[in-house]
């Protein structure tokens, strides 16, 4: 509301309403700050007293509007440095009567201004909810927001509700109990996740500013739920007051004062002092006279969890040396999933918040895919490796289910389609039958067998079902009277799940580093069927013009896919200028030898991290370019934070799937819409020439350096060959090799026969002469 100057008269800050001093957030700093910093042992002076001795922006402390010293770097494992601009000082404390007296009319004005709304809100919506919630977390702002609602609302209005993350500070508890004590004519609740938070790391896996699970299990759904069972029913109707302050973030500085819908279908957030600075809030503070956090009191500007991937190095400094006893446990395991990552300086990664920017479940202990997806026809098949037999109940959520001894029926959208399941070694095979291009049932199908197969009980899903049909214990039950099949509970998250989102990858096995050079070198162009003619009549594609309309940006990314693809190297090669005698843009089989081409490591990184890594099923632009992101540095556990490289790349990955025959005709990369949201479909690949299955074999076989093959090897080894290029799996690799060897019976010959599956190739034969004898039959068919 207003700016800030610095005021030497009261050693304080005073309001106004020009331009202030100061840029950045303001807080006090008292004497056990500077007993923590040794201050004293630097040549300053000041006594142990309640008011405050200096004022802080951001690392840098003042008195009297003089700049005094900076503290730089700290972490779990880094001292900080004090550097001093200015020494031998007596400090005397700020007159905190004085400076109160001095901002008096703004203070009344903006905290009025406050209590005027928070009536007026109250008054709006008394009739329409069951219940008003104060959020109350021990810190600052929720200090002011409690002072300011006692001061506007009866002690029968409303409520306070704590979440208690189980990682807050000693500090933190001792001021709640004490708050609780001095407000006993106001009911104050706690709301508790059953489980402690490193027990819940050990199954999701650290948090981080990407997979922030931590507050949805630890603070909105252990409060909804307390909510509902203090109201005895699933679907209370909530007005929560939060001290949420657009100041605290970018994100935050776009919220309303009044919310609906938040957090929740049923739930109204009301911020009353949306709009103050931390200024603002310390000097109401000290005119009303409240008590403090003692954390603020030994520097920390914020109050929650002491471990928490939003804390900054000074946070972690002073946590370190305050509450070493409870961080110990979780520096533990960061270290220790640092070290499962490879990384050399375990320490220095923790300190720089290497962590904090994890993304999916590499390098976690039990990350990993458990379940994989597949189409077959018209039928859709997901095979989960986990004992889980919850998808038959959490199938309940997306339509009407009848269960039978085979597995059941679902009535989806007026179609019912049967589903089968299939009791595996690790885990369960289900089949659901019919369901063609239903893409909308086949990412709520993805949702379920996630849910299924990761399902750690966070309880998370539980609290946004607005009419009470989930319960989670031991296992799951979903109620199908009441279940409104809203799937809230599926769509509250990426995935479906949040464990699912935390310690899944998309892919596996091990590729070459996409760096720069090999990710973005494509200038977010794919090469397009449009190009290729222009690639046949000769070399006017490579200069800009009315020629060939093409940019110079373009040139340049065409001249990169056709290196990669093998077809030009300053002029066309032999491969390339094959293809030039036919002058056939659409030919399925030139495109088939691209990608084949494209997909080996040392030609296109990002094409050999996609047929590799890439399991078939169905993706969006964001989980492929977060796939790309964790792949594209291995050395950082969970990935780096996805940067313009990453969406470079799968910019240049998507074009080449739309604007060739890669995408659809091949299905590596099928392209629909669900709603606004357009997705990808990597799938097996129906319409691959026979030819080019004998092609892919030839190459196979060059790298390995011998013309004997056996069928198994190409299924289990994670190698560039017919079953990671167009995702067949054995039966239909089989098939395609028995047309394949009738049909080219000259190139190749296959022993299918009891435990037999060997392949055998023409010793004198490359790979580059079954693409010649290919034209050469194209040409004798043209002439």
């Amino acid at each position: 509301m207003f700016n800030a100057k610095w005021d030497p008269e009261t050693n304080g800050i005073l309001l106004v309403s020009k331009e202030g001093d100061m840029n950045g957030t303001v807080r006090p700093v008292f004497f056990e700050e500077l007993d923590l910093l040794k201050f004293n042992d630097l040549g300053f002076s000041y006594p142990k007293v309640e008011e405050p001795i200096l004022w802080a922006v951001g690392r840098f402390y003042y008195y009297k509007g003089d700049k005094i010293a900076k503290v730089e770097k700290g972490g779990f494992f880094d001292d900080i440095n004090i550097k001093v601009y200015r020494n031998n000082i007596s400090f005397q404390p700020t007159n905190v009567k004085r400076m109160v007296e001095k901002n008096e009319d703004k203070i009344h004005f903006y905290s009025h201004d406050s209590i005027d709304f928070i009536r007026e809100v109250a008054d709006k919506y008394k009739n329409d909810v069951d219940i008003f919630v104060a959020s109350f977390s021990g810190g600052k702002d929720s200090v002011a927001l409690a002072d300011l609602l006692k001061r506007s609302l009866s002690s029968d209005d409303f409520i306070f509700i704590f979440a208690d993350t189980w990682l807050e500070s000693q500090f933190t508890y001792d001021y709640i109990e004490e708050f609780v004590k001095e407000n006993s004519n106001f009911t104050f609740i706690s709301a508790k996740f059953d489980e402690d938070q490193i027990k819940m790391w050990e199954k999701l896996g650290p948090p981080s500013r990407i997979n922030r699970w931590c507050h949805t299990v630890y603070k909105t759904a252990p409060i909804r739920k307390k909510i509902k069972e203090l109201l005895n029913t699933d679907t209370p109707k909530v007005l929560l007051f939060d001290g949420i302050r657009s100041e605290e973030s970018n994100r935050r500085s776009k919220y309303d004062s009044v919310q609906s819908g938040t957090k929740g279908m049923l739930q109204i957030n009301v911020s009353p002092i949306l709009n103050w600075t931390a200024y603002e809030v310390f000097l109401y503070i000290f005119k009303r006279e409240l008590k403090i956090n003692k954390m603020y009191r030994y520097g920390f500007s914020r109050v929650g969890c002491i471990v928490c991937p939003y804390s900054s190095k000074w946070a972690e400094y002073l946590s370190s040396k305050l509450f070493s006893e409870k961080t110990e446990p979780y520096v533990s395991h960061l270290k220790k999933y640092a070290h499962r990552g490879g990384i050399k300086d375990v320490e220095k990664y923790v300190s720089d918040g290497g962590w904090k920017s994890r993304s999916g479940g590499l390098y976690l202990e039990n990350g990993g895919n458990k379940t994989n997806f597949s189409r077959k026809d018209d039928d859709f098949e997901i095979i989960t490796s986990t004992r889980n037999e919850d998808f038959l109940e959490w199938i309940k959520t997306i339509g009407k289910f009848v269960k039978n001894k085979n597995g059941g029926e679902l009535l989806f959208e007026g179609n019912i389609f049967p589903i089968l399941e299939k009791k595996m070694k690790n885990g369960f095979k289900y089949e659901i039958k019919g369901i063609g291009n239903n893409y909308i049932l086949q990412n709520l199908l993805k949702k379920i067998g996630y849910k299924s197969s990761y399902c750690a009980k966070c309880k998370a899903c539980e609290s946004v079902c607005p009419t009470g049909a989930l319960r989670i214990t031991e296992g799951v039950k979903v109620s199908s009277e009441k279940c409104i099949h809203c799937k809230s509970c599926l769509n509250y998250v990426e995935k479906g799940c949040w464990v699912a989102k935390s310690i899944s990858y998309v892919g596996t096995g091990s590729v070459k580093n996409m760096n720069t050079k090999g990710m973005s070198r494509y200038q977010t162009f794919g090469l397009r069927e449009e190009w290729m003619p222009l690639f046949f009549e000769g070399d006017d594609w490579l200069i800009e013009g009315p020629s060939n309309h093409l940019g110079n940006i373009q040139i340049e990314s065409m001249k990169n896919w056709l290196k990669d693809a093998e077809f030009w190297d300053g002029k066309p090669t032999k491969i390339g200028s094959l293809f030039c005698e036919l002058k056939d843009s659409t030919d399925e089989f030139m495109w088939c030898v691209i990608w084949n081409n494209l997909a080996e490591k040392e030609n296109s990184p990002l094409i050999n991290w996609y047929v590799l890594d890439i399991n078939p099923g169905i993706y969006s632009r964001s989980d492929l370019v977060e796939a790309a992101s964790q792949h594209r540095n291995k050395t950082i556990p969970g990935g780096a934070i996805p940067n313009r490289t990453d969406k470079n790349a799968i910019s240049s990955l998507i074009q080449l799937f739309k604007m060739s025959p890669i995408g659809n005709e091949l299905n590596q990369g099928k392209e629909f819409t669900d709603g606004k949201i357009k997705l990808y479909e990597k799938g097996s690949s129906q319409n691959v020439p026979d030819i080019a299955i004998v092609y892919s074999i030839y190459r196979y076989s060059e790298k390995k350096g011998r013309k004997g093959l056996v069928l198994e090897e190409m299924l289990k080894n994670k190698e560039v060959s017919p079953t990671t290029l167009f995702s067949l799996d054995f039966d239909e690799l089989k098939s395609a090799l028995v047309k394949a060897s009738s049909k080219y019976s000259n190139l190749i010959e296959i022993e299918f026969s009891g435990n037999l599956d060997n392949i055998k190739l023409k010793e004198d034969i490359s790979s580059f002469e079954i693409i010649k004898y290919y034209v050469d039959e194209k040409k004798s068919e043209i002439n």
